[in-house]
């Protein structure tokens, strides 16, 4: 079982409420999204390093519609950051997940090269986002299947319901 905090937006509020629930989950690991900088990774690990089972999460869009128009890069600056952050929550925390936001848009070629470069650089498993959520099962079947002959780590899958097909 995992318990997934939202991302720090506010520091100094988000981590009172964060090292509470750290203190308190015992069952369960711990996850929190790392942003898109080093300081970032310190600020998150800050708020849940007291957890019995920590995750540090780097979320990272792999699609070109999301790395160019949110983010501002290209894929060879996004393989960049994906190293560094990964490398980064590595030296904080032993388990460390890859999320590849929009993976289903994403050139296929372009996603293995992704978590290729994550698990490199320390990740622990990666998750496939379907943040479209316009993948059929089949689909996110084989996307599921080419990455897991890529890479040697747990591979999960985070769909979207939007077509009604989320369950399936």
């Amino acid at each position: 079982d995992s318990v997934e905090l939202p991302g720090v937006k506010n520091l100094r509020e988000d981590m009172i409420i964060y090292k509470t629930i750290a203190q308190n989950v015992q069952n369960a690991t711990l996850a929190i999204p790392v942003g898109f900088d080093k300081e970032s990774v310190a600020s998150a690990w800050e708020c849940i390093k007291d957890a019995k089972k920590p995750r540090l999460q780097v979320e990272l869009p792999v699609s070109t519609i999301q790395m160019e128009y949110i983010y501002h890069v290209k894929q060879a600056v996004m393989l960049e950051k994906i190293a560094e952050l990964t490398k980064e929550a590595k030296n904080y925390c032993d388990n460390v997940e890859f999320s590849a936001l929009d993976a289903t848009r994403a050139d296929s070629d372009f996603l293995v090269l992704a978590v290729q470069e994550a698990e490199k650089n320390g990740a622990s498993s990666v998750t496939v986002c379907d943040n479209a959520g316009v993948s059929t099962p089949d689909e996110i079947a084989d996307m599921v299947a080419m990455i897991k002959s890529a890479v040697s780590i747990p591979v999960y899958v985070q769909v979207s319901d939007r077509i009604n097909m989320g369950v399936a």
